[in-house]
């Protein structure tokens, strides 16, 4: 199992990143991927702002920051189906709605949680989204985010899937007035596939030299 511990989220993909590619083994079960492990990621402040990442307005999620900085080879379209895809399933559907109320009405619950997952899902033909279910908490007066990944592809995916939960404990802390507290990302089958081999080789070595990597470890 990866587990990283950081103080933010560039730092925790990146760490994230080199653990899958030193420590993850081939899984036999599954011939695409290249590397594989479970995975508890902790961010201890998740000071994110929104130019480097999401924005939430009228029910949408939108990408603001610039993720070809730190992916340059990832595909744009993969932003675009993240926004449209939990805009979707936590915002248009009232779950972030809901989930506020009930924390001003039972701010001690344990009980603030919603799930994106659906019977459907189980079908490999349909698509369906990395995040199965965000858990919020108060704790000592912040608010705790915990987000539950089914998988993570760690070189296209995992830094944009835990920038747009962080962006959702952010709109919660704001509208609760509350500071925040750690952001943890649990992802089951963390991975990389075979198929981006070549791909992951170059971004390892990106992650070694850009200015935007720089410090993150």
């Amino acid at each position: 199992m990866i587990t990283v511990q950081a103080s933010n989220h560039l730092t925790a993909a990146k760490q994230a990143f080199y653990d899958l590619y030193e420590k993850g083994a081939e899984n036999t079960s599954d011939r695409s991927i290249w590397r594989e492990d479970t995975a508890a990621i902790e961010i201890s402040a998740p000071l994110m702002g929104e130019t480097d990442g999401f924005s939430i307005k009228d029910s949408r999620f939108r990408y603001l920051g610039n993720y070809a900085a730190y992916f340059p080879t990832v595909d744009p379209a993969l932003i675009t189906a993240e926004e449209e895809d939990y805009s979707e399933l936590f915002l248009q559907s009232g779950g972030l709605k809901t989930l506020v109320e009930h924390f001003r009405l039972y701010p001690d619950s344990r009980r603030q949680l919603f799930s994106s997952w659906l019977p459907m899902h189980m079908d490999p033909k349909v698509v369906g989204v990395c995040i199965t279910q965000l858990y919020c908490r108060l704790r000592n007066n912040t608010l705790e985010l915990h987000s539950h990944a089914r998988a993570n592809d760690a070189y296209r995916l995992l830094l944009l899937d835990m920038q747009l939960a962080m962006s959702v404990q952010r709109e919660i802390a704001s509208q609760l007035n509350v500071p925040l507290g750690r952001y943890t990302h649990f992802v089951d089958s963390l991975h990389f596939y075979k198929q981006y081999e070549s791909d992951i080789e170059r971004q390892r070595a990106y992650m070694q030299t850009s200015p935007h990597w720089n410090g993150a470890l």
